[in-house]
């Protein structure tokens, strides 16, 4: 559940193209606007002051007299109309689904996940929601606080998706892999904060390693289920149900990402390109839950533990379907 190393060249392309694009608010009509509105300002509404209200409706009235073509960024941001004081509305619903996507997958491995297995995956579901909450809040209102929050909580999310694939695929510990990267990304975001203005260049690259190397290890092990099943190796262990599942999840996943690289003028100032992608998001991660529950269950039924050990936890599986 990483990001694929794609990303970092549409984060190249979108920081550029948001350069080049953010000149609204320097535009003179919509300065001049902003300053006429401060002298008689809108009544502030929640998490709204009284200059967000004022930039907000000037840019709105801006963009009202400009041809769809000319439409520009005001202080790196596409025009939205907010929602009930929402400030990206389809955003933060589509991160809400997301939010939902994998409390359903928590709800899944609660169910047919068994210990030890069930303590990995848990992990991986609360800190996947703990970071779409945050993005749901960034989304809701985009001040500096939410955005560091949605940072962090996005880079601990990988990190996460990480754990399960170094627990799962290269069977190391799950307390000295969670240590571990646990401690990296501490100490990575107590860094990040601990500077004035944050480094979100450095922040992204250290996430997107974290990402490429998940999005790896999961076809590496395809790869070698691959193999295995070429050679017809014999065994008692039984063929996986879905072995080459996660390369279509990467490949998607990157299709998804890819979306971004659209960055068009919000349709109806409501749909743009990061909505669509949140949007493609949620079912890939009900599909993710869904296999990573399959799996747990098919390396229970292979594995060469007590056959009574897994009988009975075989039979708490059935009790909770």
């Amino acid at each position: 559940m990483g990001r694929p190393s794609a990303q970092l060249v549409v984060l190249v392309i979108l920081l550029a193209t948001s350069v080049l694009a953010s000149y609204g608010d320097r535009q003179p009509a919509f300065r001049l606007c902003v300053r006429k509105c401060l002298t008689a300002p809108p009544t502030r509404t929640l998490l709204w002051t009284t200059t967000d209200l004022c930039r907000y409706k000037c840019m709105h009235e801006q963009v009202d007299v400009q041809p769809r073509h000319l439409v520009a960024q005001y202080y790196g941001k596409w025009p939205f109309y907010a929602v009930f004081g929402i400030q990206e509305p389809l955003s933060t619903l589509f991160s809400l689904l997301n939010l939902l996507a994998h409390r359903r997958g928590l709800a899944l491995v609660r169910r047919r996940v068994a210990q030890p297995s069930r303590r990995v995956y848990a992990l991986l579901a609360y800190v996947q929601m703990g970071a779409w909450v945050a993005s749901s809040v960034f989304h809701t209102r985009d001040v500096a606080f939410t955005e560091r929050l949605d940072y962090l909580a996005a880079g601990a999310a990988v990190f996460a998706g990480l754990n399960v694939a170094l627990v799962r695929v290269c069977h190391v510990s799950f307390f000295a892999s969670t240590v571990c990267l646990g401690l990296v990304y501490a100490l990575h975001s107590l860094s990040t904060l601990s500077s004035k203005r944050i480094d979100y260049g450095w922040h992204l690259t250290v996430v997107i390693a974290a990402g490429m190397l998940h999005n790896l290890l999961w076809l590496g092990w395809c790869l070698r289920e691959y193999m295995r099943r070429r050679k017809h190796v014999k065994s008692q262990c039984l063929s996986h149900p879905a072995p080459y599942t996660p390369v279509a999840l990467v490949a998607l996943t990157m299709v998804a990402l890819s979306l971004e690289l659209l960055e068009f003028v919000p349709i109806g100032r409501s749909l743009d390109a990061h909505a669509l992608w949140h949007a493609a998001t949620a079912p890939l991660a009900v599909w993710w839950w869904s296999w990573l529950v399959t799996d747990a269950e098919w390396l229970l039924k292979t594995s060469p533990s007590d056959g009574r050990v897994r009988e009975r936890v075989l039979e708490h599986i059935q009790l909770q379907a």
